[in-house]
């Protein structure tokens, strides 16, 4: 694989699915560079790496975050990457041998790739509704839009 700029597009405009297949595509590079497979990803839950750590959703926000739902939400996107994985090691594999395959399978794997890309977004939400919830505390404070801009600016990485 090669890391020329050569590869997926988005509508003109749609900055945030742009990213999503931007990153999506990054990933697949690092994956690829650090070895890790569909058959392997096991194996490399225990590294100590930092940049495998944070590819895999170990380390990070989302691999940080406490509670029985966020371990359900780590455990959901891990099994829909490496089902993505598994999809793309097919539509390599099977390309040259079939592509009428490769093309009837197209339409399930970007299905695939939207849920998981989905739920990758609806755990960021859940991030921030954890971090809304810890600043409003056990008792019935408002929270002023103050604090729900700083919230939404330290998850998200972009300021006001």
């Amino acid at each position: 694989m090669s890391k020329e700029p050569l590869g997926p597009v988005a509508p003109l405009g749609d900055d945030q699915w742009f990213n999503i297949v931007k990153w999506t595509v990054f990933g697949t590079f690092q994956a690829e560079e650090l070895g890790i497979t569909s058959e392997n990803i096991d194996s490399f839950m225990t590294s100590e790496d930092p940049v495998t750590r944070r590819l895999l959703g170990i380390e990070g926000e989302l691999g940080q975050a406490q509670g029985e739902d966020m371990a359900a939400i780590r455990a959901s996107l891990a099994a829909g990457i490496k089902a993505v994985e598994e999809c793309a090691t097919w539509i390599v594999a099977t390309y040259a041998e079939d592509i009428k395959a490769v093309h009837a399978g197209s339409v399930p794997f970007l299905k695939l790739m939207g849920i998981v890309c989905g739920g990758w977004q609806m755990a960021r939400a859940a991030l921030v509704a954890q971090s809304l919830n810890a600043l409003m505390g056990s008792g019935d404070c408002e929270l002023d839009s103050a604090a729900i801009v700083k919230v939404v600016e330290r998850m998200s990485g972009f300021k006001s």
